[in-house]
């Protein structure tokens, strides 16, 4: 039995959190996919329909785009990701719906090959949070590179910036030269 065919379906884009939360407890909208962190308990008691919580393929992460920059030496890399608050981010940012990762991928993304995949994700360390004391060692190995400014580019969204305060602050604490760089959403996704 077939069923009706549905001739529209509307879709607006909406990049501004707060334009998003306001349009989902106005009902202008009728649901959203991701919706802004910022928003998680205004909504769960808003009495106005569900907010529902799951396994996410998604994950934040950190791109280095200039070959020839600081961020070039893998020491410093390695220095800023050890240094992350990766567990605060994922208690106070993400509302407790995120969790540190071993791997650049989160284990939602294995849809074949499961057992390997899994068994291979756990042999990988754990994941290094606000590690100073020997992110500061790194850094100091770095040489030059470690006093060369590092600028970080963000989308401006509450979740973004709030991610990269997180991460400026860890720079900071490890004597990075960081820099942030917010930019309106639709110019960072050009």
């Amino acid at each position: 039995q077939h069923g009706e065919l549905v001739a529209d379906i509307p879709n607006k884009f909406l990049t501004d959190d707060a334009a998003i939360t306001n349009a989902l407890l106005a009902g202008q909208i009728d649901g959203a996919y991701d919706p802004p962190l910022s928003a998680t308990e205004q909504l769960k008691g808003s009495g106005v329909g569900n907010l529902y919580f799951g396994r996410h393929e998604s994950n934040m992460t950190m791109v280095y785009s200039n070959a020839k920059g600081a961020m070039s030496n893998p020491k410093l890399r390695q220095a800023l990701q050890m240094a992350v608050d990766w567990d605060g981010i994922a208690k106070t940012l993400l509302k407790g719906t995120g969790e540190p990762i071993r791997s650049m991928m989160p284990t939602t993304v294995y849809s074949y090959a499961q057992e390997t995949l899994m068994k291979a994700y756990q042999q990988l360390p754990e994941p290094k949070s606000a590690q100073y004391d020997a992110a500061k060692k790194l850094v100091a190995e770095a040489g030059a590179d470690a006093s060369t400014k590092v600028v970080m580019a963000v989308p401006a969204s509450f979740t973004a910036q709030q991610f990269v305060n997180s991460v400026s602050d860890a720079a900071k604490r490890i004597g990075m030269n960081f820099q942030l760089k917010v930019v309106p959403t639709d110019q960072y996704t050009n």
